[in-house]
């Protein structure tokens, strides 16, 4: 019966689409007076079936859009009452064992349903077409919740400790990257223990940590660019070093811009312990700024207090307590399943759910992909973005939804009628002249705006320079090259919005080719090397005129990268764009 039940809905749903030429047709359930009414209604519909019990029907309606499908019937004598056919989902509890309890009491895959994650499962699984690459200490590859979903991987430990195995394998002998991949990507609804959030994708273990979890920033450098190489689309770094390094930004920028998306855990240094003497210190690669930074929350979305806190922090996932995968091979309470907490155990959620996006939307970007979690996630602890949980807490379904909103709305761009090349002359006004030099050396990262270069008239499509100045009011100097030190300029509020892409930057992603930005949310890097209190630090960038005329606004504002934003408030180019 159910065979021939989707044979017919099949037929009807061709006939509705076929006889109504160039109009799509759209379901619309109305209920009428009279059978005279309803028979005017059933003229119009392309096809119609009676819903039994209800008194209503269902018509098939051609017109341009919903709206004026439902405008259409509304508009016709005897209609009582009409509404869209809107699509029913399955709420999936799926059939793994500990997805509701567990042997501990803890509620069993809570960070699941926190974040809508099992919600949006009825609208999109984890497709074997995405790669996410685990940089960590490996993956149990005779795990049954995992080995449908692993790749062949690499072990990349240069220099294993005393009493850790070798070889050229990817297997763990420590247990947290077999953790860290369950949550990404355990098989899920197949009766047995854990369901991951990206169920279905596939996972590429990089080892670069051994069985104590010792490792270093080459090795990890190298499963960073491995990862890249392989056509991974999102690499999970749940791992961190309290010292910046080049080499490891050399490498999350390589990434970056082969189109993966990075995601990092924040550390786990939000209170001073032997391990963190100094709380809240950053952690490298969260602390770069085109990683998606991850603190973690508790089954209260509460933040943990262990979660480090920083302006780098971009979101945040469930990270206390966490059921996962475990090797079968080490000892544990529940073979082949441990409970963990950290940072580390909030990133894979944010991998996890960047891993459905891009089995949703393959032809996401990085930017798209970052937007749709951050802009979607939950606010959480201390009002609105705080230090400690970013933006949220992230929500699976609503990121899904808005990523999939975006991607179905056309992007047009208008093309202006071409004028002659005499009618349009681009210029530059009179320079803004500098202020009173202000008192420096209040303690900390200050900036004081200097002056600038005048706002400009620009041809459709035609760039200038554009110069900004600011003192450097602090007590601190700033350090060409030195995360947490170094001297940007970024987006700030209101237009675009702070860290929001520009339409005088290009094309919005990483850097633009029009105008050579840093990032599409930094416009430009202090020119010098050092830039000490009281000295003056001249920033150069361009501008790229968009194809539409109108007037355009740029506001900026100073920061230290990956410590925090500086003065001065309010300064802004206006461009116009000639017609």
């Amino acid at each position: 019966m159910l065979a021939l039940l989707l044979v017919a809905a099949a037929s009807v749903a061709a006939n509705a689409g076929g006889a109504a030429g160039a109009l799509p047709s759209h379901r619309v359930i109305a209920l009428f007076a009279s059978d005279e009414a309803r028979a005017r209604g059933l003229a119009i519909a392309t096809a119609h079936r009676a819903i039994a019990g209800t008194g209503r029907d269902l018509l098939f309606v051609p017109a341009a859009s919903l709206d004026a499908a439902l405008a259409r019937v509304r508009s016709l004598p005897g209609v009582v009452g009409v509404e869209e056919d809107a699509v029913m989902h399955l709420d999936l509890t799926p059939s793994d064992t500990y997805f509701l309890t567990d042997p501990w009491g803890t509620g069993g895959q809570w960070d699941m349903r926190i974040t809508a994650t099992n919600a949006a499962w009825d609208l999109q699984r984890g497709s074997a077409g995405v790669t996410v690459a685990v940089v960590d200490t490996g993956a149990d590859y005779a795990h049954p919740d995992l080995a449908p979903a692993l790749l062949p991987g690499r072990n990349l430990v240069s220099a294993p400790s005393a009493g850790c195995a070798g070889g050229a394998t990817a297997q763990d002998d420590n247990g947290h990257g077999t953790h860290v991949t369950g949550t990404i990507a355990a098989a899920g609804d197949n009766g047995r223990g854990i369901a991951g959030m990206a169920f279905g994708v596939r996972v590429l273990p990089l080892k670069v940590s051994d069985c104590k979890g010792v490792g270093y920033v080459s090795d990890t450098a190298t499963g960073i660019t491995t990862a890249s190489d392989a056509g991974a689309r999102v690499i999970n770094l749940s791992l961190g070093s309290d010292s910046p390094s080049s080499t490891l930004q050399a490498a999350v920028d390589r990434a970056t811009g082969r189109g993966a998306l990075v995601v990092a855990a924040a550390g786990n240094c939000g209170v001073t312990t032997t391990r963190c003497p100094t709380a809240n210190i950053l952690s490298y690669p969260a602390a770069y700024p085109n990683v998606l930074a991850v603190g973690a929350t508790d089954k209260n979305d509460q933040p943990a207090n262990f979660s480090t806190a920083g302006v780098n922090v971009a979101v945040s996932a469930p990270g206390v307590a966490i059921l996962s995968t475990y090797p079968t091979t080490l000892p544990s309470t529940l073979p082949g399943y441990a409970l963990f907490s950290g940072t580390s155990m909030a990133t894979p959620h944010v991998a996890g759910l960047a891993a459905l996006l891009v089995s949703s939307v393959p032809s996401a970007t990085v930017t798209q992909l970052r937007t749709a979690i951050v802009s979607t996630a939950k606010d959480v602890g201390p009002p609105g973005i705080d230090t400690k949980t970013g933006s949220g807490r992230i929500d699976s379904l609503a990121a899904l939804r808005s990523l999939r909103a975006t991607a179905a709305t056309p992007v047009v761009t208008p093309t202006p009628t071409p004028a002659p090349a005499t009618t349009c002359t681009s210029s530059v006004g009179p320079g803004i002249p500098p202020a009173a030099a202000p008192a420096a050396g209040i303690v900390g990262f200050h900036a004081s705006w200097y002056g600038q270069s005048g706002y400009m008239t620009l041809c459709p499509g035609a760039s200038a320079t554009a110069v900004v100045a600011y003192y450097n009011t602090g007590s601190r100097g700033w350090v060409k090259g030195r995360m947490g030190e170094v001297a940007y300029l970024g987006t700030w509020d209101p237009i675009p919005g702070q860290d929001r892409p520009s339409l005088l930057g290009g094309d919005g992603t990483m850097g633009s080719p029009n105008t050579g930005w840093p990032r599409y949310d930094r416009i430009a890097v202090q020119p010098a090397d050092y830039v000490g209190p009281g000295q003056v630090a001249w920033f150069q960038f361009t501008v790229r005129a968009p194809s539409v005329p109108g007037t355009y606004l740029l506001y900026i504002r100073p920061l230290i990268e990956g410590a925090q934003w500086m003065e001065d408030y309010g300064v802004y180019w206006a461009v116009t764009v000639r017609g």
